[in-house]
């Protein structure tokens, strides 16, 4: 009770202030669309049944249990304590301070208690307990309570910045010490202090084209932000045929069956003959090697044509976005490998690396049968499996056709895209610590910041 109320006031005083990002705000709109002015926390936080749905945050445990206790506990802060027997509990503690270089969650919770006035922790705890909150209470505690405003110069925020550049699982052996996290910040701080920075992908694109190098020098840490962005871009095309080949079925047969190898064929000569017209084949027998030598957009130019373009061209864009992936990855697709076994990444033998390691298999094939076989097994095929897999781990069905009897039918559809890397969300951080102003550059702090972790 006492989690969710405290989250729902959060998000009430987050919404009339004008505060974004901010999880719950939502609901809170809602309520003071109802022009509510004192707003009953129980009934904002439980049904009368004890059920959450439709609240505030439908997760039993608030947006803490959902989102954050697992990061505390891995960042050290929380420790879920065992018995005798080595079982936990199935509670949760603070943390407190040890011998050790590590911020506790005693430390930090101490360092914010400072920081908020005595007389905001009385009404905020009141609030609590007596189970309502109006508006004129809001906003006095919203000076204290902005989630995105840190108190400068105060122990608060120096702990803070010293959590993020801890190692990422300080609690954890010692065995195997993994800085990626830091890394990451650092790394970012260093693009936006030399290049404008417009979105979380710009960062990604960065590492991607320079292969995973720093100074002409691989960097794990820059390497394993080349594999996402490498995947992202293999994601986006497969998820780019899915979307064509739905939207085509639909406009042959509408809601109705088609035979699935007569779509397959129909789809494959579709784009043969866009591919004629470009003339970047002569026939439906030319080899992939030759098609290999002739592609000159970049990845990038691919991605905005496959995203602004729909159907056939989109199939067309998709296609040319697999050849180039070879051909701007080739020359680093064993060190990659190298990168992902060693880190235990992608031994299912579904990613991005495995289908592009041994691509050669396929240099004389014809790009008829290419076109025709991609189709039915990684674009098909492959999301059949996921499908499945996903509603037998529990999960809902993402399950876009049906087939039966060799035909299909559509039942949904899905835009293809990048997924997110949560660079904006590390921005987020650092310009609530002050590292980062408001346009996007280092701030004199954040200057000294990154000075001070790259000497």
């Amino acid at each position: 009770m006492f989690i969710r109320r405290a989250e729902y006031i959060i998000a009430l005083l987050s919404y009339h202030a004008g505060i974004e990002g901010v999880n719950g705000v939502l609901y809170a709109t809602n309520r003071f669309v109802e022009k509510l002015t004192s707003f009953d926390l129980q009934k904002g936080t439980y049904n009368p049944d004890d059920s959450t749905s439709k609240t505030y945050w439908a997760y039993h445990f608030g947006i803490f249990g959902q989102y954050y206790l697992g990061s505390l506990r891995q960042i050290g802060l929380i420790e879920e304590p065992v018995d005798e027997n080595g079982q936990f509990f199935g509670i949760y503690r603070r943390t407190s301070r040890k011998d050790n270089n590590h911020v506790s969650g005693e430390e930090l919770a101490t360092a914010f208690d400072v920081n908020i006035k005595p007389q905001n922790k009385q009404l905020f705890l009141g609030c609590i307990k007596k189970g309502f909150v109006n508006i004129s209470e809001l906003e006095i505690l919203t000076s204290d309570f902005n989630l995105k405003v840190i108190s400068q110069n105060s122990k608060e925020i120096e702990l803070l910045k010293q959590i993020l550049m801890d190692i990422d699982e300080p609690s954890a052996p010692r065995d195997n010490v993994v800085e990626m996290r830091k890394e990451t910040i650092i790394h970012l701080m260093r693009y936006i202090s030399a290049n404008e920075y417009n979105n979380q992908y710009d960062f990604t694109r960065y590492a991607y084209n320079f292969k995973g190098k720093f100074n002409n020098t691989y960097d794990n840490c820059l390497l394993g932000w080349y594999y996402y962005q490498f995947n992202e871009y293999w994601q986006t095309v497969c998820t780019a045929m899915l979307n064509a080949t739905l939207d085509i079925l639909e406009e042959l047969e509408g809601p109705g069956w088609i035979n699935l190898h007569e779509l397959i064929n129909y789809l494959k000569d579709e784009v043969l003959a866009i591919l004629k017209k470009e003339k970047i084949i002569t026939n439906e027998n030319t080899s992939i090697q030759t098609i290999l030598k002739l592609l000159k957009n970049p990845e990038d130019d691919l991605y905005e044509k496959i995203i602004q373009v729909k159907k056939r061209e989109r199939l067309y864009y998709a296609f040319l976005q697999v050849w180039t992936l070879y051909n701007q990855n080739k020359d680093y697709l064993n060190v990659l490998n190298d990168y992902a076994i060693e880190r235990q990444i992608g031994e299912n033998q579904e990613d991005v690396l495995s289908y592009f390691t041994g691509f050669e298999r396929y240099f004389n094939l014809n790009v008829s049968k290419f076109i025709y076989d991609f189709l039915s097994v990684h674009v098909i095929t492959r999301h059949q499996y996921v499908a499945y897999r996903k509603i037998g781990g529990g999960s809902q069905s993402t399950q876009k056709f049906i087939i039966e009897n060799n035909f299909i039918r559509k039942i949904g559809n899905f835009e293809p895209g990048f997924t997110s890397p949560r660079i904006i969300t590390v921005m987020s951080f650092l310009t609530t610590l002050n590292l980062i102003d408001d346009n996007k550059k280092l701030s004199e702090f954040g200057k000294s910041f990154l000075n001070q972790y790259s000497e």
